[in-house]
């Protein structure tokens, strides 16, 4: 387990977009893969949230609904370790229709192929994939990111 003495600490937010059981996805730009859409939190979280969706998708969130904490271990990075703290909202839009990237291109993908689908960070796509992160389970610490 990494050691918080040299570490970065980074805060995100992360949008689940569900629409005809398919989750909405993001091409992630840092690497091979995709992600939700989302990104580091320098407001109040909700409004991190919605600033997110608007810059990425051109679209408005019409209701968040929290949903659960993932805490985990980032790789290491000119040998200082990281800690992130993800808040996921299960989020509604409004016309899913009217969602333009403006980064990056988007997927829709059906639920149940998460499991193999190229999904960051892993925790996430783990969570997703066995039905483990709901409101049931708001809190998921892994302090390992495998």
């Amino acid at each position: 387990m990494p050691t918080l003495e040299r570490s970065r600490h980074v805060v995100n937010v992360y949008a689940i977009i569900s629409h005809d059981n398919k989750l909405l996805v993001v091409e992630d730009s840092r690497m091979s893969g995709y992600t939700l859409p989302g990104g580091v939190v320098h407001d109040p979280v909700e409004h991190a949230l919605r600033q997110a969706v608007y810059d990425q998708l051109d679209t408005t969130v019409a209701a968040a609904d929290f949903c659960s904490v993932i805490e985990y271990a980032t790789p290491d990075v000119n040998g200082e370790h990281g800690l992130e703290l993800a808040f996921l909202f299960d989020v509604t839009i409004a016309d899913p229709s009217a969602i333009h990237p403006r980064q990056g291109a988007i997927r829709w993908v059906e639920e149940n192929s998460l499991a193999t689908l190229d999904l960051r960070p892993n925790i996430l796509r783990r969570g997703m994939a066995t039905g483990g992160l709901s409101p049931q389970n708001p809190w998921w610490p892994q302090l390992e990111e495998p």
